[in-house]
């Protein structure tokens, strides 16, 4: 249906697999997903197998039925929060982005089980 969890939007990239036939694949990428022709396939027995989201206009990723994240990337904004650490101290900056990066990820695994329960 069109409702997302808080924090997640639908966009514009998905796989659909026709799950009689091994070879019915149909790779949409930047499609509108709510088109009367992406619904056809739905209704004609197409399954969704992976999507792609935005989560808090930050992070975008695709994840698939086997909940397997992939395609993750994060929006400049995000990455320069930590502009302020001197690219000359190279130890604190890593430490201080893989922290925002891990942190950001636990958050959308977090708020994404949740959704899905």
């Amino acid at each position: 249906n069109d409702n997302t969890p808080p924090n997640f939007f639908v966009l514009n990239d998905a796989m659909l697999a026709d799950p009689l036939e091994g070879n019915g694949k149909i790779k949409l990428i930047d499609e509108n997903l709510t088109a009367e022709e992406v619904k056809s396939y739905l209704n004609g027995g197409r399954e969704i197998k992976s999507l792609s989201f935005s989560y808090k206009q930050q992070t975008v990723f695709t994840v698939n039925t086997e909940l397997v994240f992939s395609k993750i990337s994060f929006s400049s904004e995000m990455l320069d929060e930590n502009s302020d650490i001197s690219l000359d101290d190279k130890a604190k900056r890593i430490e201080a982005d893989f922290f925002l990066v891990a942190n950001e990820l636990a958050n959308l695994i977090n708020d994404f089980t949740k959704a899905v329960q």
